[in-house]
């Protein structure tokens, strides 16, 4: 049975990606590297973006996403063997780019471990240049923001 606390991550995110500490992820002090929470963040968004079929059309041959900006709020250590979840939710679009948050939950605390968010640019693959965000992956993010009103 879940806690409280877990169902009620469960319900503020639209995508949840399961991930375990690896002893890989940790530094000198056994806890999980700085560093590594954006790799986690990184996973959750490849697999949000990929459950909303974002990379899945003719578009991304010619366009990518890249992360302009990012921040990340540690509340408590992650440590081995912990098992987490990141929530993933997109909260803002415009013309090139769209903001998600994050979260990390973790099993062996029963709260949140981590918060984050990133702003993601999408950008033509010849030259890097802004562009704006192919229609397939407008229209899926749009609908999600719906769904999450």
């Amino acid at each position: 049975m879940e806690s409280e606390n877990l169902q009620k991550f469960r319900a503020n995110f639209q995508s949840l990606t399961e991930l375990r500490v690896a002893w890989r992820d940790l530094d000198a002090l056994q806890h999980v590297n700085n560093a590594v929470y954006f790799s986690y963040f990184e996973s959750a968004r490849v697999e949000h973006l990929s459950a909303l079929h974002a990379y899945d059309n003719p578009d991304t041959r010619k366009t990518g996403t890249v992360v302009a900006s990012t921040q990340c709020r540690f509340r408590i250590p992650l440590t081995y063997p912990d098992k987490i979840i990141v929530g993933s939710r997109v909260v803002d679009l415009g013309t090139d780019r769209f903001t998600m948050e994050y979260a990390i939950y973790s099993h062996q605390h029963d709260r949140i471990a981590t918060e984050g968010s990133a702003v993601v640019v999408s950008v033509t693959l010849h030259d890097g240049r802004k562009t704006p965000v192919p229609n397939r992956m407008r229209a899926a993010i749009e609908a999600e923001l719906v769904k999450s009103k």
